[in-house]
């Protein structure tokens, strides 16, 4: 697996790659298809970014900026990754980057006790 970019600070010890989906992640993209989190059309996607976190596809992102996550896996680091990646390939994210925002608003209010 090509690795395009990757850092080692992922949640707690874990291993972060970003890179663009390839035959192994396949599980990983059913899992979030199964899930009810990616549609089989963004699936079938040739153009799909993947964050891993140690072996396990944790984000998708998709060409048109849908973005998909493992609702039972932290990933919001690795989103932020996912959303760094494709700004550098020149993506256009509003829809991703919208999601991200309001996931950062609701985490704030959470830690601050408004919501609970």
């Amino acid at each position: 697996m090509l690795s395009l970019w990757s850092s080692g600070t992922a949640v707690g010890s874990g291993h972060i790659s970003i890179h663009a989906c390839t035959p192994s992640d396949a599980d990983g993209v059913a899992n979030l298809v199964e899930l009810g989190e990616l549609t089989v059309d963004h699936a079938l996607s040739a153009d799909l970014l993947v964050g891993v976190v140690d072996h396990r596809v944790v984000a998708v992102l998709a060409a048109d900026g849908t973005l998909a996550t493992d609702p039972f896996f932290p990933a919001a680091e690795t989103c932020e990754l996912l959303l760094l990646r494709a700004r550098q390939l020149g993506r256009s994210l509003r829809r991703a980057e919208f999601g991200v925002v309001v996931a950062r608003m609701l985490r704030s209010w959470y830690t601050r006790g408004w919501i609970g």
